[in-house]
């Protein structure tokens, strides 16, 4: 499509901006002086007051990567459903998330644990109710490990794994809460460094749990079984040719559309490979598929008066966060996307003379070789997970099978 400024006057008068991809999305903010949308950001928003701090008071630095940013946004629809274009405030409200949960990298990432050494460690973070996180093994959109442990399906997938002796078929209630009982393991020899280790490697029978195994991934931090499972529902009914989509929907195959048993048996690796050796096309189609099972919370109207407006783009955040459309981060997403909207809208630098337009063969960014790593929350996680490497191509077949599962809504800070 052709972008071009939008001739209406007034504070929104680029609010119905609409665009296709970052081609779209750079060439109108070549209006603006820059060049570009990253450089944009990077020179006039990055270090304003609602992008400095979190919503919890934490410095923060968010600086776009120019490059792997165009590799998601060169497949802006996929963000969306397959809708084409995308208004300007839409474009905002969703890069603005997705900046905040990979800190500007756009790169997928997984959420981290605590370091060794601090009082909660290791996987006992999601394992715990702390600063304002709620338990992930409490969430009742999870399976607790007290239920999981005594689960047949559970014990038949993961019962050669790790502590699997001291843990199948407990009677251990603690399982149940939002407190990791830390030292359950150390009549066996086992260390708590052991009992809480990210890696699943002494502990695996508990790593597979759904507190730990259904933790933040991807480029909004998918998170929770009732998430996933519209993923087991894409996986399952794929039909590209993805090899690692493949793979992993073989290693599934046996057990039918049976959703609930395969969360149950899936593993942390194969979520891995698919949020991380995908192209993209699973960590894309998350970020879909929360909007969805939201209500679509990503389509907003960008006519609508400035106090509905303010209450779309607040809804968007509590989806995203959890809790009432007033908590904290729904005000500081908010505020982090008006500041954008209202330097576009009030920008007294003189537009270029006409649309920019590329040379006619120039090709859209569609396949760029990056190098991908998982890691910190920009938030408030610590840790890491390790480095891996991926590039994006076609995402043809996204948007099979579609699914409608249950709208979900739940606290993930």
């Amino acid at each position: 499509m052709s972008t071009t400024l939008n001739s209406n006057t007034g504070s929104g008068k680029y609010n119905t901006q609409t665009f296709t991809n970052n081609v779209d999305i750079d060439k109108f903010f070549r209006n603006f002086g820059a060049n570009g949308f990253a450089e944009w950001f990077n020179s006039n928003i990055s270090k304003t007051a609602p992008w400095q701090k979190d919503y919890l008071g934490h410095n923060t630095n968010y600086k776009i990567v120019k490059n792997q940013w165009e590799v998601i946004l060169a497949n802006l629809p996929v963000l969306f459903g397959g809708r084409s274009p995308i208004n300007l405030i839409e474009f905002l409200c969703i890069n603005s998330i997705m900046t905040n949960e990979t800190g500007g990298s756009f790169i997928p990432k997984s959420e981290g644990s605590n370091k060794s050494t601090s009082s909660i460690p290791g996987i006992a973070y999601e394992f715990n109710s702390i600063n304002g996180k709620s338990s992930y093994n409490t969430n009742i959109v999870n399976k607790n490990c007290y239920v999981l442990f005594n689960d047949p399906d559970y014990i038949a997938a993961h019962g050669t794994k790790g502590m699997s002796s001291i843990l199948k078929n407990t009677t251990d209630a603690r399982w149940k809460g939002n407190t990791f009982p830390l030292g359950f393991a150390s009549a066996k020899g086992f260390s708590k460094a052991d009992e809480t280790d990210s890696s699943g490697v002494k502990n695996g029978f508990l790593a597979e749990a759904d507190f730990f195994k259904f933790r933040g991934r991807g480029f909004i931090q998918t998170t929770g079984r009732a998430n996933y499972k519209d993923l087991v529902n894409f996986v399952i009914n794929y039909s590209g040719n993805d090899p690692a989509i493949n793979s992993v929907k073989k290693q599934w195959q046996p057990y039918g559309s049976n959703i609930d048993k395969i969360l149950t048996i899936s593993t942390n690796q194969q979520w891995d490979t698919l949020f991380q050796q995908t192209n993209n096309t699973v960590a894309n189609y998350a970020v879909w598929s929360h909007a969805k099972n939201g209500g679509n919370y990503s389509q907003i109207d960008p006519t609508q008066s400035p106090s509905n407006l303010e209450k779309s783009i607040r809804r968007m955040g509590a989806k995203i966060a959890g809790g009432s459309t007033s908590g904290p981060y729904p005000t500081i997403f908010y505020q982090r996307v008006m500041v954008q909207l209202d330097l576009i809208n009030n920008s007294t630098l003189a537009p270029i003379p006409g649309p920019y337009n590329p040379p006619a063969n120039t090709p859209v960014p569609q396949e760029v070789s990056r190098a991908e790593k998982t890691g910190q929350d920009p938030n408030s996680q610590v840790g890491s997970d390790n480095n891996v490497t991926g590039s994006i191509s076609s995402l043809t077949n996204v948007f099979k099978p579609t699914v409608t599962p249950e709208p979900i809504s739940f606290d993930l800070q």
